[in-house]
């Protein structure tokens, strides 16, 4: 269970996709998002698209991340970072140092006994819908079960 994942830059976009990108409608980022938050610039963007089945280890990111489901449905479930301890994340400068120990689909209670008392959020995303994920909010998705998925990440420096 695999996706891949392709950041969207000058560097790497060929040129009708760079024609599809600048279709997309700025003025609402601009407006409706940045206008209203005091967020920076927008750092990059990634396409990702999943085969049927595929779930993303627990993680955050220190960017402010609008999650734009383009094609299929995503079950997202966001942890506030209050919620650390019982996520049990990985030691800083491990390769994993932004994901979680635990195993969501078996969870192993006896060493990671705080994960009992971590309660998210929950959104199933579907095409054209967009969840905001904020900087440092831990988060869980999977894709639908018998389906692929196509994704957009915009990220926005905190």
């Amino acid at each position: 269970r695999t996706y891949f994942q392709f950041p969207l830059d000058e560097l790497n976009m060929t040129e009708a996709m760079d024609d599809d990108f600048n279709k997309f409608n700025w003025d609402w980022i601009h407006d409706s998002v940045l206008s209203a938050t005091k967020w920076g610039k927008l750092k990059t963007n990634l396409l990702l698209v999943g085969m049927p089945d595929v779930s993303t280890p627990v993680h955050y990111d220190g960017m402010e991340n609008l999650f734009s489901m383009i094609y299929g449905h995503k079950r997202c479930i966001l942890f506030d970072p209050r919620q650390f301890k019982g996520l049990y994340p990985f030691p800083n400068n491990h390769p994993h140092d932004r994901q979680s120990q635990v195993d969501f689909d078996n969870p192993n209670f006896e060493m990671f006994p705080r994960f009992r008392e971590v309660h998210g959020y929950e959104a199933i995303l579907g095409p054209g819908e967009v969840l905001y994920i904020p900087a440092y909010w831990w988060h869980y998705i999977e894709s639908e079960r018998d389906s692929m998925t196509v994704s957009l990440n915009f990220w926005f420096s905190a």
